[in-house]
């Protein structure tokens, strides 16, 4: 196509953007939000804390992207979080997928969370495989705990 053609063809395409754009719901920043993760059997240590940032897409659905804040050193730290999650009825339901890949090791995770709106805090349950890289040792597991609302640091 030569440029003069290019140049023709431009201004209706870019319109029918502008007029699509009108149609696309707005999505709004709630904001970051933090959470201790305490996992069920876990006895002393500080629990890892979980930072989400959240986006309203229409009236009830949201993205979410974030990461765990290990509070220990562990193999499986940093974990990048990104998902996506619905409020029903008096619950904030999110699906997160977690990817762990550092010196020591490598793996993903898969994330439920069940939040309740009056106080944004609520159970959580993860299964995930994690390779450790020096021992070539594939580890399996899953864990259930609870997501208690705190303050980001």
């Amino acid at each position: 196509m030569t440029k003069l053609k290019s140049l023709l063809v431009l201004p209706p395409v870019l319109l029918s953007f502008s007029l699509m754009a009108g149609t696309v719901q707005a999505q709004s920043y709630l904001g970051d939000f933090c959470w201790f993760a305490e996992a069920e059997g876990d006895t002393g240590g500080q629990p890892d804390i979980v930072k989400l940032a959240i986006q309203l897409i229409g009236e009830e659905n949201l993205s979410v992207n974030g990461f765990v804040i290990a509070t220990e050193e562990t193999t499986d730290s940093p974990q990048i979080l990104y998902g996506s999650g619905t409020i029903q009825g008096d619950q904030v339901i999110i699906g997160l997928t977690g990817n762990i890949n550092n010196v020591d090791a490598a793996g993903s995770t898969a994330i439920s969370v069940h939040l309740s709106l009056a106080t944004v805090s609520g159970p959580f349950t993860v299964t995930g495989n994690v390779l450790n890289k020096e021992t070539e040792e594939i580890v399996s597991f899953s864990q259930q705990g609870t997501l208690t609302l705190t303050s980001c640091p």
